[in-house]
């Protein structure tokens, strides 16, 4: 059973008569539901808001959703949990802070518009209403990709230098106080909570400041404490920037640097122990993002960025940096279209470009193979050696005999060249209510084939790349390689070509545009791989990076059949002409151009379902403003995995 109230919401189970002080529907002991004893729901508070709705209760206390009487506006109410104001020395500092909390006024920054204390000496907070996902929740779908991670933490630290710059430390920061929302497809940071942890200190003389209280809280989340914090000492911004320290780890790595089970255990880590290096936990992070989260995370004040604008630009500077060591001289802009219905990307019949040379055997497509040179053989052979040692040092042997499985930044594990059966059956392809190259909906069976478990990454391209003498795709400018941090990207700046020559070398086929889209729908016809509705941040769509993230960073974002990033990340070549489904007549005037298939990280939501369809050319146009607009549109947007009869079974 939960402990006494420090809520304004009671339950009893009819059943077994256990009473809860929480927001739980149902008895944990019989699993009946349970009966509301106490509630604020449906009552008016201080005469001004109607309490509509209970939003979710915590440590500090229960938040709900009200309407202004008069304003007829919401507004989230956040009701004090009692200990906090015992006294009336607390219930002035309460003012103080509440004051001081209204006057941050940033964008990033909750707003506090109102705040009282009640005859019965319950405090109440008045906030806007913002609504979006915790930061908590989206790292509880996995790590973030870097270049997003920092500009969601450079408008945090916006918020608190804000904060400071009014004498308000926040003193409570964690990923549970920072809401993302989604505003015109960009990421908006709110930060919530401003100064409440104060509540908790004592000013009485002769007190010595406390770090527990006496039902063993903090003052603040004890994950997220800075060493003076644990201390009960005075705090400074400097404190402020060692929790967002904690928050930038926990984002890039999927975990937090200091795992314990007790709230005195992780005292004495942040006290006396050195966090493990973030590379640890998150291999592929760049060095310079590395170098300044570590020194948020300094035990001494002094050590840490003197300022949250300070720790901003530094992280800024450290992407910068990254960007400059992998030699990336621009970055590709453009979203994704469907580049083949416009005018400009379509050309006259005869003018597709000559596909460059690749010693294939076209009449196998399943089982052709590039032959090696003898005299390439034993070097190939040396190589290959050079790199399985050095790769071991990264990789876990599969005690099951599968391949072998690289780490990625997000911390999920990837098997190089993974193949999942995909049983055959009959679905329903396409839809009547969507684009006019989506109907109509009509029926179709598929043979049962392998696919690739996740997108072909730069890695492994670079294998075919080598073999094959293959010309590398244009934004390798690393020396003629990726930058070792994109080992694990999806490979793009792919022509429809160069996947299928990929493929025919790794003995295998681009799958079909039916079969892609069975693997994102299962039998059932989903409209997106995980089910019918859209759910923000399962898939890495529309999130204001400047290109996609290591293969399965996104670990919900797999279909029925168990395969990862069909909803997003980048979008696939398939074997299938762009043609009608009615009648398989060219549906533009380009008959050659292939589709692609998938939402990718520049798309629209709308456009990220699983029956949406992309075209264009198979290779780079030649004129001039054509291959332009290739290069700006597809190359960056664009990458493949490969298909396997399914009688042959996965290549070995």
């Amino acid at each position: 059973m939960d402990a006494k109230p420090t809520t304004q919401e009671a339950r009893k189970c009819g059943s077994c008569g256990e009473v809860y002080y929480s927001n739980i529907a149902f008895c944990q002991n019989c699993g009946q539901p349970l009966e509301v004893l106490e509630t604020l729901v449906g009552k008016v508070l201080d005469g001004r808001y109607q309490i509509l709705s209970l939003l979710g209760s915590g440590g500090m206390g229960t938040v709900y959703r009200a309407r202004h009487i008069r304003l007829e506006s919401d507004f989230a109410v956040k009701v004090l949990n009692p200990e906090l104001v015992a006294d009336e020395a607390s219930i002035e500092r309460f003012h103080v802070e509440a004051i001081a909390a209204s006057r941050i006024n940033h964008e990033n920054a909750i707003k506090v518009t109102d705040y009282g204390v009640l005859e019965d000496k319950t405090v109440y907070i008045v906030m806007e209403i913002v609504e979006g996902r915790t930061l908590r929740e989206m790292i509880n779908d996995g790590a973030i990709e870097y270049q997003r991670a920092v500009e969601l933490l450079a408008q945090a630290c916006a918020a608190i230098e804000a904060a400071h710059q009014k004498g308000v430390i926040h003193r409570d920061l964690k990923p549970d106080n920072i809401i993302v929302k989604n505003e015109n497809g960009e990421d908006m940071v709110k930060v919530l909570d401003f100064g409440i942890a104060k509540l908790l200190e004592t000013d009485q003389p002769g007190a010595p400041k406390r770090v527990l209280t006496k039902a063993g809280m903090l003052i603040g989340t004890p994950q997220y404490m800075s060493p003076e914090q644990c201390r009960g000492a005075k705090l400074d911004p400097p404190s402020d920037i060692y929790s967002l320290g904690i928050v930038a780890y926990e984002m890039l790595a999927g975990r937090p640097p200091f795992i314990a089970e007790k709230p005195k255990e992780f005292v004495a880590k942040h006290l006396r122990e050195l966090p493990p290096s973030l590379k640890q936990n998150a291999p592929l992070i760049p060095a310079s993002i590395e170098r300044v989260i570590m020194r948020a995370l300094e035990k001494s004040p002094s050590d840490r960025q003197p300022s949250a604008a300070e720790f901003a630009r530094e992280l800024r500077e450290a992407v910068e940096e990254a960007r400059a060591m992998a030699m990336q001289a621009t970055l590709v802009q453009g979203t994704g279209g469907k580049a083949a219905r416009t005018g400009s990307m379509r050309r006259k019949k005869g003018t597709v470009p000559t596909p460059p040379p690749v010693a294939l055997d076209d009449s196998a497509q399943n089982e052709a193979e590039v032959p090696v040179p003898v005299k390439l053989r034993w070097p190939l052979i040396a190589v290959a050696v050079g790199l399985l040692v050095l790769v071991g040092l990264g990789i876990w042997l599969n005690p099951f005999g599968k391949k072998d499985q690289v780490s990625t930044s997000a911390g999920t594990l990837v098997e190089p060249d993974a193949m999942v059966l995909i049983p055959g059956g009959r679905f329903t392809m396409g839809r009547n209510d969507g684009d006019e190259d989506e109907r109509p909906a009509h029926e179709v069976e598929v043979k049962s084939f392998y696919l690739d478990k996740f997108e072909v990454t730069n890695q492994q391209y670079k294998e075919f790349v080598e073999a094959n003498k293959y010309k590398i795709p244009g934004h390798w400018t690393n020396n003629g390689s990726y930058a070792p941090e994109e080992a694990q990207l999806p490979v793009t700046h792919v022509t429809w070509n160069d996947a299928t020559a990929y493929a025919r070398w790794a003995k295998k086929r681009l799958p079909t545009e039916a079969e892609w889209e069975y693997a994102a729908r299962g039998s059932k016809g989903l409209q997106y791989p995980w089910g019918n509705e859209w759910k923000d941040g399962i898939a890495n769509v529309s999130r204001g990076g400047n290109k996609p993230a290591p293969v399965h960073s996104f670990d919900k974002d797999y279909s029925p059949f168990r395969i990862y990033d069909l909803g997003g990340n980048v979008s696939e070549w398939v074997e299938s002409l762009y043609t009608n489904y009615a009648n398989g007549q060219p549906m533009s005037d380009c008959r050659e151009c292939r589709v692609y298939r998938g939402g990718n990280y520049k798309a629209k939501i709308k456009d990220s379902n699983a029956v949406h369809r992309w075209s264009d050319y198979p290779d780079t146009p030649t004129d001039a403003r054509s291959k332009a607009e290739y290069e700006e549109v597809v190359f960056p947007i664009v990458g493949f995995r490969c298909a396997r009869n399914g009688e042959s079974g996965p290549a070995k």
